[in-house]
């Protein structure tokens, strides 16, 4: 019976030692076991309970987490404002590689950033280059797509947005009566064009999306260009594409 006092206090020795130290922002200090550490939470369980249910703290409540083996990890404070603008399920940046699209049918390299992301809805901006590089047909055009688009949803989010694609191409124009003219000049355009589609996108991991990209031709071309013929355009001058998104994001 004598060794009963002493094992009880070796076991309590033994408990504080595997406990966690929360340290706040008011310098008071919390005893507990840390379960998980997020972009806007720290969540643990009471040292008197450590069975019992997690409580949750905001980031900017917590100072300090000092664990049981000694390490100690300084928590860097996160204000609500950033807590509202970043989901932590969603990455801010990705890359992608675009097949077809408002290219055709070429591959385009697309940047995409998530300048503002809740939980349920999201604005993220699209830089695009097309640098020609398998579509023939198309010569010597570059094209730029830039969009702007909001996301409605979390991983899977539907996607809605409205921008314009920046080309530089040959521009070909054929005379309409006899006799027949024909001239080329290379030229620099800006086309309005649309998205509407679906993407998946995880923090750090695969980006998939799929969209209906429209462009719309503001102006008739007669002879067609290095990038666009008439045929594709045809007679309401909206140059139909979809195109296929495989990236990553971080």
């Amino acid at each position: 019976m004598r060794c009963f006092p002493i094992l009880v206090l070796l076991f309590t020795f033994h408990c504080a030692r595997s406990q966690d130290t929360i340290t706040l922002s008011n310098d008071s200090l919390l005893k507990g076991k840390v379960t998980e550490i997020s972009s806007r939470e720290i969540k643990y369980k009471a040292a008197d309970n450590p069975d019992g249910p997690v409580y949750i703290l905001r980031r900017s409540q917590v100072k300090k987490i000092t664990y049981a083996n000694g390490k100690a990890e300084f928590i860097i404070a996160r204000s609500e404002r950033d807590d509202i603008f970043m989901n932590e399920d969603m990455a801010r940046h990705s890359f992608s590689f675009e097949l077809g699209g408002n290219a055709g049918k070429d591959i385009t390299i697309n940047y995409d950033y998530a300048f503002y992301r809740t939980p349920r809805y999201g604005f993220v901006a699209r830089f695009g280059f097309n640098p020609n590089l398998f579509d023939n047909e198309k010569e010597n055009a570059l094209i730029f797509p830039m969009t702007a688009s909001l996301l409605v949803g979390q991983n899977g989010a539907l996607e809605i947005g409205a921008g314009g694609v920046l080309a530089d191409y040959t521009e070909y124009n054929y005379g309409m009566v006899y006799p027949y003219s024909y001239s080329e000049k290379r030229v620099t355009r800006f086309f309005p064009t649309g998205i509407f589609g679906f993407r998946y996108q995880q923090r750090d991991g695969v980006f998939l999306k799929m969209a209906i990209t429209p462009l719309f031709i503001m102006k008739r071309i007669n002879g067609g260009t290095s990038w666009i013929s008439t045929y594709d355009i045809g007679e309401r001058n909206i140059y139909w594409t979809g195109g296929i998104n495989i990236g990553f994001a971080f």
